[in-house]
């Protein structure tokens, strides 16, 4: 059956994939997949979202229909595999839904008298040759439940696939039935919702090495690494490590990092659910106090400090622990760390951060990254957020200078602006605000706001406008407001502007 023919038009998922692999099986870098949403003016999901963040299922009845109208067209391909009945079945499964019934689906398989070989084969082909996301996740979850009727299985096809955190959860359901260092290696080559998924399956693991792993580094993600902090914790074995004779300085930064993300909460189990939280903090806290010297040391201990001093926080040795935080957090201690950082160009951002807390002027460093980088948005965030009265108007000369305004200036529209597409309107839009309390500075720039298809940006230079007195506004100003007074496409945009007319 592996001749059945190709039914949908388009670049197959899996060689896409299969070329863009280095020789690790990692992707060298973001990979858009042939199916992704191109306009930009829509919101975009990062891969694995709808599948990884939990709530997404439609209705009981809702579910029950559409897995045994699935259930039935893939057992009709199986008996008869035609290009119509293919077809039917392609199209059945195309949107991307898998997830809310793949599970049933599976458990129905055998009531559906289609031949277990049969349904490999569909799998197979839906996994090798789909050009869209939903086949190939379902295409991966069939060849997972037919995993005992072939002896060569096609690991690898399972691999190529789970590179891309699209489709590793349902890779890591399918790696796991062979055995957690298949699941191990699977997990070391993603960063976002697949590594999340990979680890969760990995909590109950006795292989030291594996363990060693969470604890060290695969709690890390590119989504939040409060998501797998506790399994850091638990299944790393934080405390016996913190406890252990020799302390290296990668494990005393993944140390701070697992506390610092269970201080903050967040989507999974925090530091109220970490039985040996008070032991685990005595030891990484005396530990930092002596040892502490990394700018991400002081980052760390600045959210637990904020953790212990919440009102609704019980913890036996609080204050001692508070005690403790201020004497590392004591600015002396900081400031010639946080000039080597900034000097020497590592972690730099962190050290910014830093600065930020101690009363240390990094201004030139800020403004010397966005000299470097004038698209990169959290340095003008940064920017902002350190500069002083004296130093706005030259922030605002290198927005003028720096910013495409001619090119991002194009007309109200009803634009949302997310994605990297839209960086430089949102440093306009910060711009903007920026000048609020500066009346008549970077008028060019509120003009422009005017004639951002962003609606916050528009909206940003009329709070701006609003702000200003009336021999502060230019006449491109009492023009712009007049024109979004008429024409503006949002509705509350164009009444605001309308207020400011009258």
């Amino acid at each position: 059956m592996r001749g059945l023919p190709v039914v949908a038009p388009g670049e197959p998922i899996y060689e896409h994939l299969r070329s863009l692999l280095d020789a690790s099986g990692r992707l060298v870098e973001v990979v858009d997949l042939p199916d992704d949403e191109r306009d930009p003016t829509k919101i975009h999901w990062a891969p694995g979202t709808r599948d990884g963040v939990p709530g997404r299922h439609g209705a009981a009845s809702e579910q029950t229909a559409r897995v045994v109208e699935v259930a039935r067209l893939l057992s009709e391909a199986c008996r008869e595999p035609s290009e119509e009945r293919l077809r039917a079945l392609y199209a059945a499964v195309v949107e991307d839904d898998v997830v809310s019934y793949v599970d049933t689906l599976i458990e129905l398989l055998p009531d559906g008298g289609a031949p277990a070989m049969s349904v490999h084969e569909i799998g197979w082909w839906l996994a090798t040759t789909a050009p869209d996301r939903g086949p190939v996740k379902l295409g991966i979850a069939l060849l997972g439940a037919t995993m005992d009727v072939v002896e060569d299985f096609p690991r690898e096809v399972v691999r190529v696939l789970g590179a891309h955190d699209e489709f590793t959860l349902y890779a890591a359901v399918v790696l796991a039935q062979l055995g957690e260092r298949e699941l191990w290696e699977l997990a070391k080559i993603v960063d976002g919702w697949g590594r999340i998924a990979c680890v969760e399956r990995l909590e109950d693991t006795a292989d030291p090495e594996i363990r060693d792993w969470i604890l060290r580094s695969g709690f890390r993600n590119s989504i939040m690494d409060e998501y797998l902090a506790y399994i850091g914790a638990t299944t790393g074995g934080l405390l016996a490590a913190l406890r252990a004779p020799d302390i290296d300085r990668d494990l005393l930064t993944a140390a701070g990092d697992i506390l610092r993300s269970l201080a903050q909460g967040g989507p999974a189990e925090d530091m109220s659910h970490y039985e040996e939280a008070a032991e685990a903090l005595a030891a990484y806290l005396a530990l930092v106090e002596h040892q502490g010297e990394e700018v991400t040391d002081f980052l760390a201990v600045r959210d637990i400090q904020r953790y212990l001093k919440r009102a609704d926080t019980e913890m036996a040795g609080k204050e001692a622990f508070i005690a403790t935080c201020e004497r590392v957090l004591a600015p002396d201690r900081w400031r010639d760390r946080v000039a080597v950082a900034v000097a020497g160009q590592e972690r730099v951002w962190h050290a910014v951060q830093v600065a930020a807390k101690i009363g240390v002027d990094v201004a030139e460093t800020v403004f010397g990254q966005l000299e470097r980088d004038p698209s990169s948005l959290s340095w003008w965030y940064e920017a902002w957020e350190q500069v002083d009265a004296a130093s706005v108007p030259r922030l605002v000369d290198l927005a003028r200078t720096a910013l495409p305004l001619a090119e991002i200036t194009t007309g109200p529209a009803d634009e949302l602006g997310i994605g990297p597409l839209y960086r430089a309107h949102s440093a306009l839009e910060l711009a903007v605000r920026g000048v609020r309390d500066h009346p008549g500075l970077g008028a060019d720039l509120v003009s422009a706001a005017l004639r951002s298809p962003l609606v916050r940006n528009r909206r940003a230079a009329l709070e701006t406008l609003e702000a200003w007195p009336r021999d502060a506004w230019s006449t491109e100003h009492v023009a712009g407001v007049a024109e979004l007074a008429g024409i503006d496409p949002d509705h509350d945009t164009r009444a605001r502007a309308r207020a400011l007319v009258t």
